[in-house]
């Protein structure tokens, strides 16, 4: 299935609301489209209708094609920027080709009819500015998004752009969700050749209640029959979410990935509230699997 996926979906979907952020974001993406044989398509949406000035205290709606024109506009420039990006990458894969679209209305409901008619392999959006990280699980967009997705949510902040993709860490509490995550990272793996590190973060004291046979004995053995591309590691720590920025950080690491699931660890960091203190001052990119996508 896995490799079917890779032949069929050809679009990576690049969320822009034409900041810094999400030029860095997109820029990302087009690192990753070369390799995955994707092209770029961006998108950008306003769920406001807008304003202009008329006389000063009163504001008239504006014209819609004053809105449409503006977006284009600045889409363009964003296009330009992404194809002189593009035209310096040395690289013997073909490069991606960047198109655009915008729309009126909810985020949410556009990426989920964009994934149904375009083939999206993967999303890419950039980090709330001045949230940093912690905005994957609390931003109200990034969640949006993660919950109507069906393929994986790259979300970048602003100084966690990738240069490369040599080691890639998946973190678990051994969800069942989490195998299917695990062998999407391993075919992705073949094509990145990034060596994988599947991670299980537990706390002191804890007797790990959650665990699955099912996942461990299934992690366990894809990390002897691929060692040493994949490894396994199990870390501790009195804060899930603090001992898991701090192993990043000590493995050079070039992306966080996790799943969220209503018992993943991603929920469990949620539910301890230790996430916007630990992880605030961490600017590393994640890769997030949403709830729905390994659903048939």
């Amino acid at each position: 299935m896995l490799k079917l996926m890779f032949v069929i979906m050809k679009t990576v979907l690049v969320l822009t609301d034409f900041s810094k952020n999400a030029l860095i974001a997109a820029e990302t993406a087009a690192i990753l489209a070369g390799k995955l044989h994707a092209n770029l398509l961006l998108f950008h949406t306003d769920y406001s209708v807008p304003v202009n000035p008329f006389y000063p205290g009163i504001f008239q709606e504006a014209d819609s094609n004053s809105w449409k024109l503006h977006c284009e506009a600045e889409m363009d420039k964003v296009k330009d920027h992404l194809r002189r990006f593009l035209s310096l990458i040395k690289t013997d894969q073909r490069k991606p080709t960047v198109s655009s679209t915008i729309a009126e209305g909810d985020l949410a409901s556009h990426v989920a009819d964009l994934e149904k008619s375009k083939n999206i392999e993967m999303i890419a959006m950039g980090a709330a500015s001045g949230s940093k990280i912690d905005h994957v699980l609390l931003g109200s967009d990034t969640a949006s998004v993660i919950e109507a997705a069906r393929c994986p949510v790259l979300v970048v902040p602003a100084t966690g752009s990738m240069t490369a993709l040599d080691r890639v860490i998946f973190a678990t509490n051994y969800s069942k969700s989490d195998i299917f995550a695990i062998e999407y990272l391993v075919e992705l793996g073949k094509l990145f050749e990034y060596q994988l590190e599947v991670v299980h973060v537990s706390l002191y004291g804890s007797k790990d209640v959650d665990d699955n046979n099912e996942v461990m004995g299934f992690v366990k053995k894809l990390s002897e029959d691929i060692y040493p591309r994949v490894l396994f590691q199990h870390i501790k720590g009195k804060h899930l979410s603090h001992r898991l920025a701090q192993f990043y950080k000590e493995r050079e690491a070039d992306l966080l990935s996790m799943t969220h699931q209503p018992h993943s660890l991603l929920s469990r960091m949620i539910k301890e509230g230790t996430v916007r203190k630990s992880l605030a001052a961490q600017e590393f990119p994640m890769l997030i699997f949403p709830p729905g996508m390994n659903k048939p």
